[in-house]
């Protein structure tokens, strides 16, 4: 069964770019992954994989992985107050509202 879609002309480039997007995000995460197990999966060429070893040794990306991760580990309100990743749940309304007639 094959499914038709249509659009109003124009929407081409929206869609060539949310796209993208996914697809850069996808190539990403599947990096990380491989990256984080160390073994060369067997759909990616020893020619590929060279590069890729070749590009995670090199000092310029050694030194960009150390700055990105004390980035994601920084307390942004000075020591004590929790790093700014936002993994410690969502904040109730009373405390945006509090933020909010401090920051007034």
């Amino acid at each position: 069964m094959q499914k038709n879609y249509t659009w109003e002309e124009g929407h081409e480039v929206e869609f060539a770019k949310t796209w993208n997007i996914y697809c850069a995000k996808l190539y990403k995460d599947l990096l990380y992954y491989v990256r984080k197990d160390g073994t060369r999966p067997a759909y990616v060429s020893d020619e590929i994989w060279s590069a890729w070893m070749a590009t995670w040794s090199a000092e310029r990306w050694q030194i960009k992985a150390l700055k990105a991760r004390a980035n994601r580990n920084t307390e942004p309100g000075g020591p004590s107050t929790g790093s700014a990743r936002h993994t410690s749940g969502s904040r109730s309304i009373v405390e945006h509202a509090m933020d909010l007639v401090i920051l007034i």
